[in-house]
């Protein structure tokens, strides 16, 4: 979060600014808000999003105000497109330098970087308590094993599991 704010908010004794964040649900904690406000003398505004779809919808609908928004990589094209998202100062983010090219060169829905910072980064996987499923294969073929239907469930995200699919069959994740 302190590689974006930091442009929003002073250290000086002024008026308290305000920042106001939109960022996916859980992804902050509270006490990491309250230190940045403390550190940087400021007020946070923390709204929380639980989809891609809900966050673009809200501010499509005129949500707009936010300082600082976290939308998903594929997502990030489409507000681009949509004239939704301002071009970054890279003077007002010093810590652009700590990232590492290898990332930020592949972030191929923003060539150059130009509305988007690497922010995080993970992995979708497969999750077993073996006590139920036993020894497995650690693949995605867990999921064609019948002794297990109705003991399994997928993230609710469609982006990640149709490329985990995909790949699965021997498609690219991009074939779609």
């Amino acid at each position: 979060m302190a590689i974006l704010a930091l442009a929003g908010c002073g250290g000086g004794k002024a008026e308290k600014k305000v920042l106001y964040i939109y960022n996916w649900t859980y992804y902050i904690p509270d006490d990491v808000v309250a230190d940045f406000e403390k550190e940087f003398n400021c007020e946070v505004v923390y709204d929380v999003f639980s989809s891609n779809e809900d966050m673009f919808a809200k501010i499509k609908a005129g949500g707009s105000g936010y300082d600082v928004v976290f939308p998903g990589a594929d997502f990030v094209s489409i507000m681009i497109k949509e004239g939704m998202l301002e071009p970054l100062d890279p003077k007002k983010i010093p810590n652009l330098k700590n990232l590492d090219p290898a990332v930020t060169s592949r972030m191929s829905f923003d060539p150059g970087n130009k509305y988007s910072v690497a922010y995080f980064m993970g992995a979708t996987g497969i999750v077993a308590n073996k006590k139920v499923v036993g020894d497995f294969d650690h693949s995605w073929n867990i999921y064609e094993r019948k002794d297990l239907k109705n003991k399994m469930t997928l993230l609710d995200d469609p982006r990640e599991t149709i490329g985990a699919a995909l790949k699965y069959l021997g498609y690219s994740v991009n074939s779609v």
